[in-house]
């Protein structure tokens, strides 16, 4: 706690800060994923580990590259994307907009989507509400997913098909 307090308020310029921050996630939000999404996890042949890194597809050198991404991604990415303000920066887009937000969701992120949605213009913007999900709906409510993506977006984005 003295730790996270010590990197004061959002932005962090530290990328450990983010890092910390995602490790107590579920402190921070307490959620418990779907029965379905847990019992697909535990099934042997699923067990990717943290970030995938343990899938049986990866190499060893792909399960190195998966951290090296990661420590990229804190390292580099991150302090890149905090001068971006979508609700300043990105007010029009020409293609549709289509969010999924699980209402599980750490609240700053979650508010700052919907202030973002409530602005940009775009030929269509869509913000779909995953209430058994967190950060990653597309995989904790997948069934709902998919329909989504191909009653949803599908039809809407390729008409005819």
């Amino acid at each position: 706690l003295r730790t996270m307090r010590g990197y004061g308020r959002p932005p962090y310029d530290d990328p450990l800060a983010y890092a910390l921050v995602m490790a107590y996630y579920e402190k921070i939000e307490p959620y418990d994923p779907p029965w379905d999404y847990k019992e697909l996890a535990r099934r042997p042949g699923n067990r990717v580990g943290p970030m995938g890194i343990l899938a049986s597809e990866y190499s060893l050198i792909d399960k190195v590259n998966v951290v090296r991404g990661l420590i990229d991604t804190f390292a580099v990415l991150y302090p890149q994307l905090q001068g971006i303000d979508f609700r300043r920066d990105v007010r029009e887009l020409d293609v549709p907009v289509y969010v999924l937000l699980g209402d599980h969701e750490l609240r700053a992120r979650a508010e700052l989507v919907r202030q973002w949605l409530d602005t940009v213009e775009a030929p269509r913007v869509v913000l779909e509400h995953y209430h058994d999900s967190a950060h990653a709906p597309h995989a904790q409510e997948y069934r709902r997913f998919h329909r989504f993506m191909v009653d949803t977006v599908l039809p809407q984005t390729l008409p005819g098909r």
